[in-house]
């Protein structure tokens, strides 16, 4: 097997990475080339384009990819996908149907799709989204449905690609300051509108989020009802799909103060709080401030509901200015976690995962990192008949 992760393809970025993976599937002809999710950025489509349209468009640009994979398909080797959270609408029919096209499969069981993960004896491959509550599915093996999907993916459909704002994509761990920052350098004057569209697709996600439980139930119904027959394919116990089901964290989507708390909406009610206290006691005048008015003025009520609230504010943001972002890197420890509990439960003797962008090689458990942006090159993994695996990374001609 050839295993990599995280290529990131789109109809906007890419190209680079496009052309150094048509070289590395060129040399592995002989190999299963299993692609472990997000592959192609289908996320930067509004969600009533179709999955047909939407992996097209996404691959138009990488022609020297698709023949390479052609190729590949002709001389008898074997593609299997495996969904990540960003191509998590390749499980459609249509989609699987337009890849066996894209790559002239010459039947069904040359190019396969892998919903939930890949499993071969003790070797299990997963993209690792499940383990991630701000990517996570309702359930792994429901129909995806753009509609209702992980705030990060949402993120990315309803604002980065409407905005153009790619330079934010896969960005799911930066702080509410340096995001503000970062878009200040990127847009200059321009900032303030872009900011003010991020705050209101943010809305739109809290809102939404208390509103669509009826979507979570069905979701979740429909995954249970096909987990006997992806047990017995996968030559998995039920029981240990549910164990993991049980163990994995509840998705950031499904509750509205999780998503109020994800998009740091606490952190701009207290710059608010701080603003508009700072405000009033302006108004009262710096009299008012060191108490000279009564409270039963109009000056007195300024002054000290603009000392409670500038005081409210200012200490919510400096007792988390002390603190550490609980969200910085959290992803890297949830799928080391999870690799264990994959282990526990399934007996798998190797877990391999994708999704942080971290590379982690350690006894049980390789992380791939990521093909498309990683931190030291494009690394992969190579797994011979006997389970044994070798990460490298792509050095190009």
């Amino acid at each position: 097997m050839l295993v990599l992760s995280d290529v990131h393809l789109s109809r906007s970025y890419g190209m680079a990475t496009s052309a150094d993976l048509a070289q590395l599937v060129a040399r592995h002809t002989h190999c299963e080339l299993v692609l472990a999710g997000d592959v192609v950025d289908l996320t930067l489509d509004a969600a009533q384009v179709t999955a047909q349209s939407s992996l097209q468009a996404a691959l138009a640009p990488h022609q020297q990819l698709v023949g390479a994979v052609r190729k590949h398909v002709r001389a008898g080797g074997r593609v299997s996908f495996i969904p990540g959270n960003h191509d998590s609408t390749l499980a459609q029919n249509e989609a699987v149907t337009e890849l066996r096209q894209l790559f002239e499969a010459p039947n069904d069981d040359v190019i396969t799709l892998y919903p939930w993960f890949l499993r071969r004896g003790g070797l299990h491959i997963e993209h690792g989204h499940l383990y991630d509550p701000d990517c996570a599915p309702s359930h792994p093996l429901a129909d995806p449905n753009p509609n209702h999907e992980g705030i990060g993916n949402a993120l990315m459909r309803r604002f980065v690609a409407p905005n153009e704002a790619y330079h934010f994509a896969h960005k799911n761990q930066i702080t509410m300051s340096s995001a503000l920052v970062s878009a200040f350098k990127q847009w200059g004057p321009q900032a303030p509108l872009i900011i003010a569209r991020y705050f209101q697709t943010a809305v739109a996600l809290w809102t939404e989020a208390g509103l669509k439980g009826h979507a979570v139930r069905a979701e979740k119904r429909q995954g249970e009802q096909r987990i006997p027959s992806y047990a017995e394919a996968q030559d998995v116990p039920v029981a240990a799909l549910l164990q993991l089901l049980a163990t994995a964290p509840s998705p950031t989507h499904h509750r509205a103060w999780d998503v109020f708390l994800r998009l740091y909406f606490d952190r701009v009610f207290a710059v608010g709080s701080l603003a508009l206290g700072a405000s009033m006691l302006a108004s009262a005048g710096l009299g008012a401030a060191l108490g000279t008015v009564p409270l039963v003025s109009s000056a007195g009520l300024l002054t000290y509901g603009g000392t409670l609230l500038s005081g409210l504010g200012a200490g919510y943001l400096l007792s988390h200015l002390t603190k550490k972002n609980p969200y910085g890197d959290a992803v890297i420890g949830q799928l080391k976690a999870a690799s264990l509990q994959i282990r526990a439960a399934t007996a798998a003797d190797l877990v391999i995962l994708g999704h942080s962008h971290v590379e982690v090689d350690e006894p049980g458990y390789v992380n791939l990192g990521s093909f498309g942006y990683g931190r030291k090159g494009r690394p992969y993994l190579l797994v011979d008949a006997q389970g044994r695996h070798e990460k490298q990374v792509f050095v190009a001609d």
